[in-house]
């Protein structure tokens, strides 16, 4: 089974995020609200794909893609955030990240985000 980490300073984005990802029949191993959550939970719980926000607190969503990508060069993330203007979009596709959704998203943004991830 693929294991997802939730990174959302949101409780309520991470709750909807992870009724997603477990609809799809994948695990949800960890739920980070911040960037340090985060980077400790990604290697305690070795996910195989992460879904984040930009906007956290403690650390940048900027800062953890950077940080995580230098962990692992091979994770798979995929940013779920409000900022929508094109350089910042272009930065993190340059930075590594798989895919990014625009909050607020449709359900199926999600799942499709998902199936391509894994298929």
């Amino acid at each position: 089974m693929k294991k997802v980490m939730i990174v959302d300073h949101s409780s309520a984005t991470r709750n909807h995020l992870a009724s997603i990802v477990l609809r799809q029949k994948y695990e949800v191993v960890a739920q980070a609200a911040d960037g340090r959550e985060a980077l400790l939970y990604y290697e305690r719980d070795k996910p195989d794909l992460v879904i984040m926000d930009l906007v956290l607190p403690e650390m940048s969503g900027y800062v953890t893609v950077r940080k995580l990508l230098e962990l692992d060069p091979r994770a798979q993330i995929i940013i779920c955030s409000a900022l929508a203007h094109r350089k910042v979009i272009m930065e993190m596709i340059q930075a590594g990240v798989s895919d990014y959704i625009v909050k607020p998203f449709l359900d199926e943004h999600i799942i499709m985000a998902l199936e391509k991830q894994f298929m």
